[in-house]
């Protein structure tokens, strides 16, 4: 088991009683961890991603300084891991909400997130997300959104699709089976079927 804390501290655990204390030389506080079977990755409020394969040796990139020219600074909010591919989830400084995707963690691309609107006109995610999920059944992933969206980025770039479910912001989502829960401000719960 593996935890962050404040200041680049990671707690580590094998039997949830007993826990090691690592301290990363990270400029921000470790705000999401997620792990396979392969390697372990997290992320920090000063947009820093750090990796481990065994979870005490860890590697920090400081993502907008190797990438400044690039793409626009981030802050990042949350983190998924799945069986290949990473997605790293947050905003930019301007404010606007960006969507990273990696394979093994090395090398980072920005994520498209125009869609149509049902008038069939190109839109562009606006809305920060807060939180993220995956469906393997369709291989497509879910962020949760302020002002009640939820966003879906399928394989396909050019197939991104936006759903407003309520007015509150959606902070929790979790795929589960053929359903999709999400939660939010004001105790809102929401399930779609997929």
């Amino acid at each position: 088991m593996i935890a962050g804390a404040d200041k680049g501290t990671m707690l580590i655990s094998n039997n949830g009683k007993k826990w090691s204390v690592i301290h990363l030389e990270a400029k921000g506080n470790i705000v999401s961890v997620t792990a396979n079977d392969s390697f372990c990755i997290g992320i920090t409020d000063s947009g820093e991603i750090i990796r481990s394969y065994d979870g005490f040796n860890w590697e920090i990139t400081d993502y907008n300084k190797k990438y400044s020219g690039y793409y626009k600074s981030c802050i990042f909010k949350k983190t998924l891991l799945t069986k290949n591919r990473i997605v790293l989830i947050g905003r930019h400084e301007d404010g606007s909400p960006a969507v990273l995707f990696s394979s093994l963690g090395n090398v980072w691309t920005e994520r498209s997130l125009s869609y149509n609107d049902d008038n069939g006109m190109i839109r562009i995610l606006t809305n920060i997300p807060n939180d993220i999920t995956y469906d393997p059944a369709g291989d497509q992933f879910f962020l949760a959104c302020d002002n009640g969206e939820i966003f879906s980025l399928p394989s396909c770039t050019k197939c991104n699709k936006s759903v407003t479910v309520t007015t509150n912001d959606l902070h929790a989502i979790i795929c589960t089976d053929d359903l999709l829960l999400s939660a939010g401000e004001d105790f809102y719960v929401n399930i779609l079927k997929l």
